[in-house]
C-alpha cells in the first residue's frame, strides 16, 4: 500500500512540475497616429481603411496656397535686399577711401557704413524667415512613417484639417505583440527575452514564435476583454511578447494563447 501511495506521489509531483501556464490575451500591433501641425483645408486624403501605404508616401494633401504665395514674395525681398546690400557694399567701399583721402567728414562714412550694416542685419533676417516658409511647405504634404495599411481614417477630402487632430492611423503589421496578465506567483517563470510558445485561435493547428520584452512592475486589476467576471477581480501583472510574424499571418485584435512554461 505504502509503494503504491509513493508511486502517485511521484506520479503528482512529475505532472505539476510539467503543468504548462497558459494565458490568453489580445494581439495588438504597432500604431502610428498621423496628426497635423497646420490648419487647412484637405484637398487630397484618396486613400480608404484597409489600404496598404508604403514608408514615405505622401497620404494627405492639405491646400498650401497661401503659404506658397508667401514664399514668392519672400524670395522677391531677399533677391532685392541682395541687390541693395551689394550697392550699399560698393558705396561703403568709395565713402572709406573718401574719408582716408580727407575727401569727406567721418560722420558722412559711418552713415554709409551704418546703412551697409543695416541691410545686412536685414537680409539676415528675411533670408531665415524664408527658410523657415520654405520648410513649413513640408507640414502640408504628411507622408507615411512606416510601410503597412490604414487600419483608421478619420478624416476625408473638402475637411478642415486642424492642428493636433487625428487624421489617420497606420498600422504596422510587422510588429504584432500579445498582452497577457499573469497573477504574481507566476512571475518568477516570465522573464525578459525569455522564448515562448503562442497558440493563435484562428490557426489552431500551428504553433508561433515570441519573446517577452515587457514585464509591468505594477499590478492591476485584468482587463475587461478577459472572459470570466473571477478574472477580471484578479490582480494581475501585464506581460507583453513580441511575435515572430514574418509571414503576416497574425492580426490584430484575435485572441491567443501564450505557453509560459
Amino acid at each position: 500500500m505504502k509503494k503504491v501511495c509513493l508511486a502517485i506521489l511521484i506520479l503528482f509531483i512529475s505532472c505539476s512540475s510539467n503543468k504548462k501556464e497558459i494565458y490568453s490575451g489580445v494581439f495588438t500591433g504597432e500604431e502610428y497616429m498621423l496628426k497635423s501641425e497646420v490648419a487647412g483645408k484637405i484637398i487630397s486624403f484618396p486613400c480608404n481603411e484597409g489600404d496598404r501605404v508604403a514608408k514615405n508616401d505622401t497620404l494627405i494633401l492639405i491646400d498650401d496656397r497661401e503659404l506658397r504665395m508667401m514664399v514668392v514674395a519672400m524670395d522677391y525681398k531677399v533677391k532685392n535686399m541682395r541687390v541693395k546690400l551689394k550697392d550699399a557694399g560698393e558705396d561703403l567701399k568709395k565713402a572709406e577711401s573718401l574719408f582716408k583721402g580727407s575727401a569727406i567728414p567721418e560722420a558722412e562714412y559711418e552713415r554709409a557704413e551704418r546703412k551697409c550694416q543695416s541691410i545686412r542685419l536685414e537680409l539676415k533676417s528675411a533670408e531665415a524667415t524664408l527658410e523657415a516658409k520654405k520648410e513649413s511647405l513640408n507640414h502640408f504634404h504628411i507622408t507615411t512613417p512606416v510601410s503597412g495599411y490604414i487600419s483608421a481614417k478619420y478624416a476625408k477630402e473638402g475637411e478642415t484639417a486642424i492642428p493636433g487632430a487625428p487624421l489617420a492611423e497606420i498600422l504596422d503589421p510587422t510588429l504584432v505583440y500579445l498582452n497577457i496578465y499573469v497573477p504574481e506567483d507566476i512571475l518568477p517563470l516570465v522573464s525578459i527575452n525569455q522564448a515562448t510558445r503562442v497558440k493563435v485561435d484562428a490557426f489552431p493547428d500551428r504553433t508561433f514564435s515570441g519573446k517577452v520584452i515587457f514585464i509591468s512592475k505594477k499590478a492591476e486589476f485584468t482587463p475587461k476583454n478577459i472572459q470570466t467576471r473571477e478574472d477580471r477581480t484578479l490582480l494581475v501583472y501585464r506581460v507583453k511578447i513580441l511575435m515572430d510574424n514574418s509571414e503576416g499571418l497574425i492580426k490584430p485584435g484575435i485572441y491567443g494563447d501564450a505557453i509560459l512554461k
